[in-house]
């Protein structure tokens, strides 16, 4: 969506996880330079200026829905976070929807860096005993640090898109929802997507990956674990391992090691042709749909997602029109698991309608 901006194309953008949005929005909303700046000067002298009178009070009101907030976090930790908090959530000081959204951004950031939790994981793993021991995040300089990387960022978006005036034709929606029931406003020439791998049990857990960001930002516990139970649960009786052989077989193959593995990987497999199902409904006639894609393991047997996709590409009467594979450089997940390999490499497909010539 930043690159149909910079190229002055309008995009429409769709996610399910609430961070996700928020994060998408700021993303796509480039931001006057020096506001930002004035608010970004005006949030940290608030914020350093209540940290020094905390240092001479005793205690901050803390208000999360976190059973195990001491569990995930340091006091100091706490205390440094709650004030921001504060100042963001509760009673923002920044009035501007648009420029709040972006320093909520760089909270998020610094609850993620802040936390006890493992760096480079989807899931949360809570850091060893020994290098908790040596824990100790800086909160106020890794917001400040945060904040100035990101505001360089927004610079350099904002010069791009925005000087010389020609904005026209760059905008971005961006809508929250399961794509199956969002409402899109208009069809697509190009469609890009990247499927969500699998079900939490057996792949990534993507709401776990935000859970403590949203946390802070407020977002109700419950609601958060909605997100890693939503997306393999299917909407009608599509079955998918009747539209494609290969996944059928692979599907008996996993039945024969474990039936509740079985039962997951055919949920999520007819959710996910449920979703492209919707996905090809809002393509125009002569556009073009790609998607990335990765080759994951389930009880040590392989899933040739490719070839399941495609299948089910040729099912809602979409043709190949190219195919290219790249190695993952940096990834969350780790390379190798006690059996077999991850995913350490994605595909990506791109179809057309068969009625293209």
């Amino acid at each position: 969506m930043v690159e149909s901006i910079i190229t002055k194309n309008p995009s429409i953008g769709v996610e399910i996880n609430p961070l996700g949005v928020l994060i998408s929005r700021v993303k796509t909303t480039p931001l006057k330079p020096r506001e930002l700046e004035s608010s970004i000067c005006r949030l940290l002298k608030e914020y350093y200026s209540r940290l020094g009178v905390l240092h001479l009070e005793s205690g901050v009101h803390i208000d999360i829905e976190c059973d195990r907030l001491r569990y995930w976090f340091k006091p100091a930790a706490i205390r440094d976070l709650a004030i921001l908090k504060e100042l963001l959530v509760d009673c923002p000081l920044e009035q501007d929807q648009a420029i709040l959204d972006f320093l909520k951004v760089c909270f998020s950031e610094t609850v993620r860096r802040a936390s006890n939790s493992r760096a480079g994981q989807f899931k949360l793993h809570r850091l060893a005993p020994d290098k908790l021991s040596r824990h100790r995040p800086d909160v106020p300089g890794l917001f400040t640090s945060i904040l100035l990387s990101n505001y360089h960022r927004m610079t350099e978006f904002y010069n791009c898109v925005c000087l010389g005036g020609q904005t026209e034709g760059a905008r971005a929606l961006v809508l929250e929802g399961d794509n199956r029931e969002v409402d899109v406003p208009e069809k697509a020439d190009l469609i890009l997507t990247s499927p969500h791998y699998g079900d939490n049990k057996t792949s990534i857990s993507y709401g776990q990956f935000s859970k403590l960001s949203m946390l802070w930002l407020g977002y109700k516990e419950e609601d958060i674990r909605r997100l890693d139970r939503r997306p393999s649960k299917s909407c009608t009786n599509t079955s998918a391992a009747q539209i494609s052989r290969t996944l059928s077989g692979v599907v008996d193959k996993i039945r024969r090691k474990k039936e509740s593995r079985a039962r997951s990987v055919t949920a999520y497999f007819d959710s996910l042709y449920e979703s492209l199902a919707a996905t090809r409904y809002i393509l125009n006639q002569r556009g073009i749909m790609c998607l990335v894609v990765g080759e994951r393991h389930v009880t040590g047997t392989r899933i040739p997602m490719v070839k399941v996709v495609h299948d089910f590409m040729m099912d809602l009467r979409m043709k190949p029109i190219a195919k290219l594979s790249r190695a993952i450089p940096r990834k969350y997940l780790p390379r190798q698991n006690d059996t077999v390999e991850t995913i350490n490499r994605e595909f990506i497909l791109a179809y057309a309608d068969c009625a293209r010539s």
